[in-house]
């Protein structure tokens, strides 16, 4: 409810160290998702440039069925060699695991943890809800483990269609056609330049 991640990834695009935010959430109403709020909110600020935004509704009920869907949409797009994940401090390593494994380095995968008041990994077991935290993350890891042993490096499907949408002022509009997203090399030079493409994903 806070939208940290939101808050993170609209301070790296103005400094010009992300060229393009994906932003993800899962379906909550009959036609809403979570990433309508999200990018509702993430556009707030009137700093963002609306055609470096996409965004993702979904389904999908893990971060493995997340990366599956997101990845193919990624390669077909261009979007870079680098992704920044935003994700909760609790889930990084296991969905740095995910996206890496399935991805097989293209594109490569850095997650980073968004400061949560209710999780530090230093002193998770003097709070309950960190407690919880702790443990649903520690059952969800080797379960993941599993998930990936077998698991083939997500290939381009084109008869696969990803629903994710650019952002437009006051709507959401389909890309019926495959575009390449804002290439990083197009922007203006920055000593801090070095990631192509920010994604918001929801934990599961």
């Amino acid at each position: 409810p806070t939208l940290r991640r939101c808050d993170f990834a609209a301070r790296l695009e103005p400094q010009e160290r992300a060229d393009s935010v994906l932003i993800l959430g899962r379906r909550v109403f009959r036609d809403k998702s979570n990433a309508d709020f999200y990018a509702e909110d993430f556009m707030r600020s009137g700093t963002i440039d609306a055609g470096r935004v996409y965004v993702f509704r979904h389904d999908d009920p893990s971060s493995i069925a997340e990366a599956r869907s997101i990845i193919p949409w990624l390669k077909s797009r261009a979007a870079g060699d680098t992704i920044l994940l935003l994700t909760d401090a609790a889930a990084t390593r296991r969905v740095n695991a995910i996206f890496n494994r399935l991805s097989n380095g293209h594109p490569v995968f850095i997650t980073c943890d968004i400061h949560n008041d209710r999780y530090n990994a230093d002193n998770w077991w003097g709070d309950r809800e960190a407690r919880k935290k702790w443990a649903q993350e520690g059952a969800a890891m080797p379960l993941a483990k599993g998930d990936l042993l077998n698991a083939d490096t997500v290939a381009v499907d084109p008869e696969r269609v990803v629903p994710a949408e650019c952002w437009k002022p006051g709507k959401l509009q389909t890309t019926a056609h495959v575009e390449r997203l804002v290439p990083i090399a197009s922007m203006p030079a920055s000593p801090d330049t070095a990631l192509a493409i920010t994604v918001l994903p929801v934990p599961g």
